[in-house]
């Protein structure tokens, strides 16, 4: 099986983001790259078009992976995501 650092196709622009969240290596890049999914995920929320069912899906699947994978980080930017969906 060859390595690739290709993106795998996706369905939702804000994925890319949340992708490179997974993708990163350096532990000090984390927290930027876990903001800058969390902000691409509240802006596409704030864009005015309602979100189908498989969308919404994707993006509590998203939230619920970096929550668990990144906990301490997580759950500081809760509040802040619950204010941004709101």
């Amino acid at each position: 099986m060859s390595e690739t650092n290709e993106y795998p196709t996706l369905r939702y622009t804000w994925q890319k983001a949340v992708l490179d969240v997974f993708r990163e290596f350096e532990p000090e890049s984390l927290p930027g790259k876990i903001y800058a999914a969390e902000r691409a995920i509240a802006e596409r929320l704030r864009d005015g078009i309602q979100p189908d069912e498989l969308e919404l899906i994707a993006i509590e699947d998203a939230h619920r992976a970096l929550h668990f994978l990144f906990p301490r980080r997580a759950e500081r930017k809760q509040e802040s995501f619950k204010k941004d969906v709101a």
